[in-house]
């Protein structure tokens, strides 16, 4: 796996330099209240992760500004063409699910399964 999908800055840097591409692509108030504050938290496969506000912010730009913001991301990377939004309380959820998930799986790798 490179470097660049693993390194915290290098995740933020892209992130960055995508939200500046993103703000050409529209109205500075949609930028100010829609993408500004979507926070880069890490990568997941070929997609970075955002994290929004809320559950209403995250349905806004899912619905009204994915492509912009998957065309800016492969601008920037030829290692990501993706990207997922997430609420706290999501992040949250899913460090558990994968805790729950590694569990059952190293159980089914023993001889209960």
């Amino acid at each position: 796996m490179n470097n660049e999908l693993t390194n915290e800055l290098d995740y933020k840097s892209i992130w960055e330099e995508a939200k500046k591409l993103v703000a050409n692509k529209i109205s500075a108030m949609t930028y100010d209240v829609w993408i500004k504050a979507l926070e880069p938290i890490g990568v997941r496969g070929d997609s970075l992760i955002l994290k929004s506000a809320s559950a209403g912010a995250k349905s806004v730009v899912l619905k009204n500004h994915s492509e912009k913001i998957i065309e800016a991301i492969k601008e920037c990377t030829q290692y990501l063409t993706n990207f997922e939004v997430v609420v706290e309380d999501e992040t949250i959820v899913d460090a558990v699910l994968d805790s729950v998930y590694s569990c059952i799986y190293k159980a089914c790798n023993t001889t209960y399964c």
